[in-house]
């Protein structure tokens, strides 16, 4: 599950690993999707540690997460903060780079390449298949993540899954 709308979601900034808060919007969604959450009925609640997922997942479930590091945001170097049509006016070297289909790294020479967030999802999901095998699991975390995750399960190539979209609070079910 990805986690539910930020401000800076609204003003369509590259969050990253920030740690930006739900928004008002962001907890009504999260409620709205509660009887989602408890249909569902998971035996472990998993977040990523940033707030915006945590915040989610509590409200969506009634349930505390587990805490999983390895499950945050894409490092977006410096990138974050930023709004799309500012990285190309402060970083012109970016215009090209913007778009996952020209380049896996996106051009940041601070933050993580989409094979870094692959490699932490893979990482995810192995201790997700050992330690819960058999019980119904929800992760909440964020779109770049999501992405390498389905990636991962489903064996896609890197650059197929950049083109699989992930809305705010939306949910997924695998069996895994």
């Amino acid at each position: 599950m990805r986690h539910t709308t930020t401000s800076w979601n609204v003003e369509d900034r590259l969050l990253g690993d920030t740690d930006i808060p739900l928004n008002k919007q962001g907890i009504e969604e999260a409620h709205k999707l509660n009887d989602e959450g408890h249909k569902i009925n998971p035996d472990v609640v998993i977040s990523s540690p940033l707030s915006r997922a945590t915040k989610t997942a509590e409200i969506v479930t009634g349930k505390k997460p587990l805490l999983e590091p390895l499950a945050k945001e894409r490092d977006n170097g410096e990138f974050t903060g930023l709004k799309g049509s500012e990285v190309t006016k402060i970083f012109p070297y970016a215009k090209k780079l913007i778009f996952p289909k020209s380049n896996l790294h996106l051009g940041n020479r601070q933050g993580e390449t989409f094979e870094d967030v692959r490699k932490r999802a893979r990482q995810v999901l192995t201790k997700i298949r050992k330690k819960y095998q058999g019980k119904t699991v929800l992760l909440v975390t964020h779109a770049d993540f999501l992405m390498m995750l389905n990636a991962e399960i489903l064996g896609l190539e890197t650059k197929k899954a950049l083109g699989v979209y992930f809305p705010r609070g939306s949910i997924r079910k695998y069996e895994i």
